[in-house]
C-alpha cells in the first residue's frame, strides 16, 4: 500500500491535528505493522504511524490497552495514542499513531 504526505496529513487532520508533513521514513523492524516516523513541520512534533493488517487488528487494540495500564501504573516515559482508527475511511487498513 502506498503511504504519501496528504494521506498522512489526512490522518493528523483526523485523529491529532492539521499540521505539514516534511517527511516519512519507514523504520525497520515491524514485523507485523508497517512503522513510519512522521516528520513535521514543528521540529517538537515526533510522531509514529503504526499500519495494521486486516488480520492483527485485535493486535492495535491490545496495544492501545496496555499503554493505558502503563500510563496509570509507572513513572516512566509512555509512548501516547494521539489518535487510532479501525474504520476504513482514509485508508483499507487500520492505524495507530
Amino acid at each position: 500500500m502506498q503511504i504519501t504526505k496528504e494521506l498522512v496529513e489526512d490522518i493528523l487532520g483526523k485523529s491529532y491535528r492539521k499540521t505539514k508533513v516534511l517527511a516519512l521514513n519507514q523504520c525497520k523492524g515491524g514485523d507485523i505493522s508497517a512503522v513510519y516516523e512522521i516528520v513535521c513541520s514543528n521540529p517538537e512534533e515526533h510522531l509514529i504511524l503504526k499500519i495494521y493488517p486486516d488480520d492483527y487488528h485485535w493486535k492495535m487494540e491490545k496495544e492501545i490497552y496496555v499503554y493505558g495500564l502503563m500510563n496509570e501504573r509507572i513513572d516512566i516515559p509512555v509512548p501516547r495514542v494521539l489518535g487510532h482508527d479501525d474504520s476504513k475511511e482514509l485508508m483499507p487498513r487500520n492505524y495507530l499513531l
